[in-house]
């Protein structure tokens, strides 16, 4: 099977994509669920690399809206958007609150959401299923929604691109719907022509937060992570 449009992503990851994965040889999940213990975590990570207090958050690629649900339980104003319509209902049901918070569309298309609408974007292991005829548009949308000092951070999945970059995906990868597999400085490219700076800053607060047993997260994932700002 090749994937290579945003169309046939959108049918890939529906409910055998969540729940049986594995079991099916589609995806890396198996009964997918909001996990309060790890999103919390990685929310207080997040949280040592800025303040979020009266900030409007977006989730690009939220699933369940797992990260979004963490967030709103703290009093944030956190939003998500994800391509699978049926995660956005899960999460629904898992998690009354996300309702109105997250909904389902393209990361690449922005539409429902206001110019100059959010301080923080968050993104993570999403970028990789973005079909990469659409990703000026996904880094100018992000650009066009974002405020003026916004910030913008992505983790991508390294360990599968470092041998497949040239082409964009690994033959043996059992997700289908990693099509763009690219190292940090092919997605530089596209956010700098959008009018988005590098900025290391948030980034390395992230990476330099320790959980209490000394580890980060990225000791157990293969992230390759970009960061932004909207000067």
């Amino acid at each position: 099977m090749t994937i290579k449009t945003i169309e046939e992503v959108r049918a890939y990851v529906q409910k055998d994509y969540w729940v049986t994965g594995q079991s099916n040889g589609k995806s890396g999940f198996e009964n997918f669920h909001i996990d309060w213990n790890w999103n919390n975590k990685l929310l207080e990570a997040l949280e040592q690399a800025d303040s979020f207090s009266g900030k409007k958050i977006l989730d690009l690629g939220c699933a369940y809206g797992q990260v979004v649900a963490c967030m709103l339980k703290k009093g944030y104003d956190a939003y998500g958007i994800d391509l699978s319509d049926f995660a956005i209902a899960e999460g629904h049901k898992e998690y009354s609150p996300l309702v109105g918070r997250t909904i389902q569309g393209s990361i690449h298309e922005l539409g429902p959401y206001e110019d100059e609408t959010f301080d923080f974007l968050y993104s993570q292991q999403v970028f990789e299923h973005v079909p990469a005829d659409v990703c000026d548009e996904l880094a100018a949308e992000t650009f066009r929604i974002a405020k003026p000092g916004a910030t913008l951070w992505a983790g991508l999945v390294l360990d599968l691109c470092k041998d497949y970059q040239p082409q964009g995906f690994n033959p043996k990868d059992t997700d289908k719907t990693h099509i763009n597999l690219r190292h940090g400085s092919w997605w530089d490219k596209k956010f700098l022509n959008a009018g988005w700076s590098i900025d290391k800053e948030f980034d390395n607060k992230f990476r330099n937060h320790r959980l209490p047993d000394g580890s980060s997260f990225f000791d157990d994932y293969g992230w390759h992570t970009i960061s932004y700002k909207k000067d």
